[in-house]
């Protein structure tokens, strides 16, 4: 999708709760980056097996590999959000932590559950600097000293066959114009 395609809007809520999951399930402790990228790889599996992410985020190629920029701008506190602020921390200058007891997972199907434990399981023992070369592997990687957008179509071109990205890039935008029908 190029500047010009509609793609749905990040969803913060299944972006909490897949870190808050992410996080339960590495002891309530992770470096940013880690973080990032599990999201990361988890989005990108859910896209190969579902032709959707689950986080609906904005991406980004950095030095470091993948970025989601939403889940950044939560971290970085740029993107106000209660759910967040009331389940996420900021641990140190490297890490974020959970703040109270994990949320009710409401938003995350149980099949986005499963996908984000078995990313955890694989990867979730990799240190930050593998994980960012393991996302620096894929097609989409852009190498740059500062920041490149990754649109969703390059993605999907490192996965599907051009007739079927051009399917998926249909229902992609089908779901943002549903979104702004339905006002969200």
């Amino acid at each position: 999708m190029e500047n010009n395609k509609k793609y749905p809007k990040f969803n913060e809520q299944k972006a909490t709760e897949a870190t808050v999951l992410l996080l339960k399930m590495h002891g309530g402790k992770m470096s940013r980056v880690k973080l990032m990228k599990l999201l990361y790889l988890s989005d990108r599996k859910a896209i190969e097996n579902w032709e959707r992410p689950i986080t609906y985020d904005t991406y980004y190629s950095m030095r470091e590999g993948q970025v989601l920029s939403g889940v950044l701008n939560l971290i970085n506190n740029r993107i106000k959000n209660p759910l967040w602020n009331k389940y996420i921390e900021r641990a140190d200058k490297i890490s974020i932590q959970l703040r109270s007891e994990p949320i009710k997972l409401q938003k995350l199907s149980r099949a986005e559950q499963k996908l984000l434990k078995n990313i955890h399981d694989e990867y979730g023992h990799w240190n930050r600097f593998d994980l960012g070369n393991l996302t620096k592997e894929f097609p989409e990687y852009k190498k740059t000293i500062t920041r490149k957008k990754t649109y969703p179509k390059e993605i999907l071109t490192g996965i599907y066959e051009k007739e079927d990205v051009e399917r998926i890039e249909r229902q992609l935008e089908e779901k943002a114009y549903l979104e702004l029908a339905l006002g969200g």
